[in-house]
């Protein structure tokens, strides 16, 4: 038996533009608010390693 596997798809060409901007933008919206919290968490992390000095 064989399987077919699915056809691999376009969102930006199989979608409404609303949709799929807004599909497209919340795994990005992630990502650049994780990414600020690890820079706040360095920056205190290493603040207060330094005070220790």
């Amino acid at each position: 038996m064989s399987k077919k596997k699915p056809e691999a798809q376009s969102i930006l060409a199989d979608m409404p533009p609303a949709k799929a901007i807004v599909k497209l933008a919340i795994p990005a919206t992630l990502a650049l608010l994780a990414k600020a919290v690890y820079n706040l968490v360095d920056t205190a992390y290493i603040g207060m390693s330094s005070t220790m000095l």
